[in-house]
C-alpha cells in the first residue's frame, strides 16, 4: 500500500473520528506525502500544494476548523492531480 493509498483509506473510512491521535498521524502523513512527491518530481505545483495544505492544517488546528472539509479537499486535489 502506498502512502497516498493509506491516507485515502484513513480518510474514506473516517477512522480518525474515534481517535484524535490518528488525526495528527494523518496530518504527518499528508506532510510526508507532499515532501516525498516533491523530492521525486521537483515540480513546483507539488510544492505549492504542500505549502497550501500545511497552512490549512495549521489554520484548522489553530482556529478549530472542520477537519472533514480539509480531508475532503485533500482527497479531491490529490485524486485530480494524479
Amino acid at each position: 500500500m502506498s502512502l497516498k493509498e493509506l491516507i485515502l483509506y484513513l480518510i474514506n473510512f473516517k477512522l480518525y473520528k474515534n481517535n484524535p491521535d490518528l488525526t495528527n498521524l494523518i496530518y504527518k502523513l499528508i506532510e510526508s506525502y507532499f515532501h516525498y512527491s516533491f523530492l521525486n518530481n521537483k515540480n513546483l505545483d507539488i510544492y505549492n500544494l504542500y505549502e497550501y495544505f500545511i497552512k490549512k492544517i495549521n489554520y484548522t488546528n489553530k482556529f478549530n476548523l472542520d477537519i472533514e472539509s480539509l480531508f475532503l479537499e485533500f482527497k479531491y486535489k490529490v485524486a485530480v492531480n494524479e
